[in-house]
C-alpha cells in the first residue's frame, strides 16, 4: 500500500513477484494493488495474470479484487471483458448505508 500511495508502481509489481517466488499466501490486498498498479502503468499482460492468481487464490469474486479488474480491462478498453468480470462478483454488498 505505501509503494502504490508514493506512486511507485513498478515497486509494488516487484514486491508482488516475491511474493509468489517466496510462496507467501496472496490475499485480495496484494492482488488489489497489484492489480491497480497495472492500471496505472497500462499494463494488461501482467494484471492477466493478476487475474489468473485471483481465479486460483479464490479472489476474483471479491468486491474489491473485481472492482480492479473491471477498472485494468475498462483502461485498456476491454468493455465485454469488463462486463464479463462484474457479472462474476459475488460480494457486491455495500456496508453502513443507513436504511430510509
Amino acid at each position: 500500500v505505501g509503494y502504490f500511495r508514493a506512486g511507485q508502481f513498478d515497486e509494488v509489481l516487484r514486491r508482488y513477484v516475491d511474493l509468489r517466488r517466496w510462496n507467501i499466501g496472496l490475499d485480495s490486498g496484494a492482488i488489489t494493488f497489484g492489480l491497480k498498479s497495472c492500471i496505472e502503468l497500462g499494463d494488461l499482460g501482467f494484471g492477466r495474470g493478476i487475474h489468473g492468481d485471483a481465479l486460483k487464490s479464490g479472489f476474483s469474486s471479491n468486491g474489491f479484487v473485481g472492482s480492479s479488474l473491471i477498472g485494468l480491462h475498462t483502461r485498456c478498453g476491454l468493455i465485454d471483458d469488463a462486463s464479463k468480470v462484474f457479472d462474476e462478483i459475488t460480494e457486491r454488498g455495500i456496508t453502513n448505508v443507513d436504511p430510509l
